[in-house]
């Protein structure tokens, strides 16, 4: 799981983006 900008699979199968710019 990484939170910078990329995707992530969660456990239900699906992909979650997430655009983090800190």
């Amino acid at each position: 799981i990484r939170l910078e900008g990329k995707s992530y699979l969660v456990q239900d199968g699906d992909v979650i983006t997430f655009l983090f710019n800190v």
